[in-house]
């Protein structure tokens, strides 16, 4: 009995450190970083291409050239699952990074938008951005304000039906 009993301690902590592990394991996310500019808001948005890749079929092998060959298809999928309620969203740039965590580089993709509103205050708004997670409901977005490291808020998928809400945005505090 002893022995079974501590078999079951033995296991349960076996489980619980893997499970610490998996906590603590960093894994990349797609970062949004707003900036204010003018009357627009430049948005930089960094995507793990691991991730990316599950959601666009991408040319092999990933280049800089082949990014940039098919940089109209990515701007545009990029530029339809972003939108703002009465905003023109515009992407400018697509380029390959490599982002880095303490288990290593990856590679990722940035791009580069401007969200520009019909009318109104350019700091107050709500985001809807589901790139990615409309095919990876695991993953996340981080969305923080340029140049700061505060955390505006996360975007992600509902587990029980995968709906993506609207982050709302307010520069001002």
């Amino acid at each position: 009995m002893k022995k079974a009993l501590h078999l079951v301690v033995f296991s349960a902590l076996a489980l619980l450190g893997g499970a610490v592990s998996a906590i603590a394991h960093p894994i990349p996310e797609t970062t949004i970083e707003l900036t204010v500019e003018n009357q627009s808001v430049r948005a930089d948005v960094t995507i793990p291409l691991n991730e990316f890749a599950l959601a666009f079929d991408l040319s092999t092998p990933v280049t800089d050239d082949t990014i940039s060959a098919q940089s109209p298809q990515i701007a545009q999928y990029v530029a339809e699952h972003t939108h703002a309620d009465g905003w023109s969203v515009a992407v400018s740039e697509i380029a390959l990074s490599t982002g880095q965590t303490d288990e290593g580089s990856y590679a990722e993709l940035v791009a580069t938008m401007r969200l520009e509103p019909t009318a109104g205050d350019v700091t107050d708004f709500d985001l809807y951005y589901d790139a990615v997670l409309e095919r990876v409901i695991t993953h996340n977005i981080l969305v923080s304000f340029g140049g700061s490291t505060d955390l505006i808020g996360v975007i992600y998928a509902e587990p029980k039906d995968g709906s993506v809400a609207p982050l709302h945005i307010d520069l001002n505090g």
